[in-house]
């Protein structure tokens, strides 16, 4: 069963780093042990996943109600530095589409060696709907997709069944099974 809980702590620490994560040069953000010990780096696309997570989630309405900070405090540090959060998503999507090949390369697959590299593939979609990609991204990311499909298995959900309905089959078709290892492995 799907519990909300390290979701909520990384929406915390989201709306505690945010502001210096927009401004700062690096793209995984470190996070400190004594802020959190749920998530060591942060980025726009772990704060996307969570969110993602969240909106599937059966909320308490304080909990709700957090949420609504976050994502108020992640919508004003946008606001007040929209060139330098959109950049910052731009090299977040290239460098997670280069690590999402790299995997591919790699010649892994099976059951639960994809759970984590599907992950990455949700972070992708988030955010290219959070910030338009170049077109030249989008064509890897095609590229990335296609190769994906050639080696994918389709089956059951792969994460937990209450964000399903999260999650359209003909959009995110990439959580809907797993991956083949590579011929000649």
């Amino acid at each position: 069963m799907y519990s909300s809980s390290s979701d909520l702590v990384i929406a915390r620490v989201a709306g505690k780093v945010i502001n210096d994560y927009v401004n700062s040069e690096v793209l995984f953000y470190p996070v400190g042990s004594a802020i959190s010990s749920a998530i060591s780096e942060f980025t726009v696309g772990a704060w996307l996943e969570c969110a993602w997570r969240l909106r599937a989630a059966n909320l308490a309405s304080e909990q709700a109600a957090e949420l609504a900070m976050t994502k108020t405090a992640v919508d004003a540090a946008r606001s007040a530095a929209q060139p330098m959060y959109e950049a910052k998503v731009r090299r977040e999507f290239k460098s997670r589409l280069d690590s999402f090949g790299w995997y591919l390369d790699g010649g892994q697959g099976g059951p639960g060696s994809y759970a984590t590299p599907a992950h990455g593939r949700l972070k992708l979609e988030l955010l290219k709907a959070d910030v338009a990609q170049p077109e030249l991204e989008l064509l890897r990311l095609e590229g990335v997709d296609g190769r994906l499909r050639s080696r994918f298995a389709g089956g059951a959900f792969i994460f937990e069944p209450e964000l399903a309905p999260s999650a359209p089959r003909d959009v995110m078709w990439w959580l809907y099974g797993t991956i083949r290892p590579a011929s000649g492995s």
